[in-house]
């Protein structure tokens, strides 16, 4: 919750001028821990001008940097917040038309980038199997060891697609984090209509051409694309795992020994009796996949979440609140803005659509 009184928040210019929060005070902004981590983030010259101008792929790539490395919504939240500051103060948004479309802008940034499904550590407990009508899938070439209860996915198996398709290696990984497939663009496989989860797994060890996004920048379920950004290994949430009874952490997960995979579960809504997943990167298309587990949400989960990867099951009551949060500040800096302008000048706190002309066109194909 935002705490009222109104503080000086310390903004600053970063050697070029506009990229960074940390010398210049501006008042008006109400106390908060997202407010607060705002003022002391750095914001790249380059998301600063994508934030002002350009497309619907300048604001994915807003959005791209606002969920980098990994980001939760609530660092999301406050890389929001700095990038409409240090963008208030760029020459281009002088005026009250102009700063107020971009915080237009930044808002549907922000919009891609709240309560994304975030990557976790995984492992499976040992004897792990898959808990009837669920679907799983073992990536993999056709003579590595299968795990049990899985059905194995090959380079050839006609319902996995990539131009550049390739089984590859991870010594020590286990039966199901021992192997996989690179360069997965899209899996199909047919199933009775309703809503399921999808776990997404890959490799705690990725070092390939998908280091920086290994189970994709993006990910489209049956068209709906969702950003996931940029999510190096290193970065992933601690943790997840396969099996148990999901009251207390497995042995293979308490941290004594190294989590060998990892994960990010999205929901789904099969419609025609078919589930298509597709994998893309911020320049390209594919990811280097492990495996995967369809479960009918009617029932429970296999993958039971501890620690800070908790935090990656968001609920809609708590989506709402944090946005509401973050919009409250947008609000309150369009105020502040509209204050300094005078009232003659046209600006607007309110969070609604500019008439500018100046938003992205809708994404095509989404």
């Amino acid at each position: 919750m935002l705490r009222k009184g109104a503080i000086l928040l310390i903004l600053a210019a970063a050697a070029g001028g506009i990229g960074s929060v940390a010398a210049e005070v501006t008042r008006g902004l109400t106390d908060s821990p997202a407010v607060t981590r705002a003022s002391g983030t750095t914001v790249p010259p380059e998301i600063v001008r994508k934030a002002i101008e350009g497309g619907y792929a300048e604001l994915e790539d807003v959005a791209g940097w606002l969920l980098k490395d990994n980001a939760t919504t609530e660092e999301a939240g406050a890389r929001a917040i700095a990038v409409a500051l240090a963008a208030g103060r760029s020459p281009k948004t002088a005026s009250a038309q102009t700063h107020a479309a971009m915080l237009d802008r930044v808002r549907q940034a922000w919009g891609m980038a709240i309560c994304v499904p975030r990557v976790f550590r995984i492992d499976a407990q040992k004897g792990f199997r898959p808990a009837p009508g669920s679907i799983a899938v073992d990536f993999g070439g056709a003579n590595s060891e299968r795990m049990p209860g899985f059905v194995r996915v090959t380079e050839k198996t006609p319902n996995v697609a990539g131009r550049e398709l390739k089984p590859l290696t991870n010594p020590g990984g286990g039966a199901l984090f021992g192997d996989g497939l690179d360069g997965v663009e899209e899996f199909a496989v047919a199933l009775d209509n309703g809503t399921y989860r999808v776990t997404v797994l890959s490799f705690s060890h990725n070092s390939g051409r998908y280091a920086a996004a290994p189970l994709g920048y993006r990910i489209s379920v049956n068209g709906e694309r969702r950003l996931i950004g940029e999510a190096p290994s290193p970065t992933w949430l601690r943790h997840a795992e396969l099996g148990g009874t999901g009251l207390s952490p497995l042995l293979v997960g308490t941290g004594a020994a190294p989590l060998r995979g990892g994960g990010i579960t999205l929901k789904a809504t099969v419609t025609d009796g078919t589930l298509r997943i597709g994998f893309s990167q911020k320049g390209g298309v594919g990811a280097s996949l492990a495996g995967l587990l369809i479960e009918p949400v009617a029932g429970p989960t296999q993958v039971h979440l501890f620690e800070e990867a908790r935090g990656t099951d968001f609920p809609i009551d708590r989506c709402i609140a944090y946005q509401r949060q973050v919009d409250d500040v947008f609000n309150q800096i369009a105020d502040v803005r509209g204050r300094s302008t005078g009232p003659s000048s046209g600006a607007s706190s309110s969070s609604g659509g500019s008439s500018s002309g100046t938003e992205p066109p809708p994404p095509s194909g989404s």
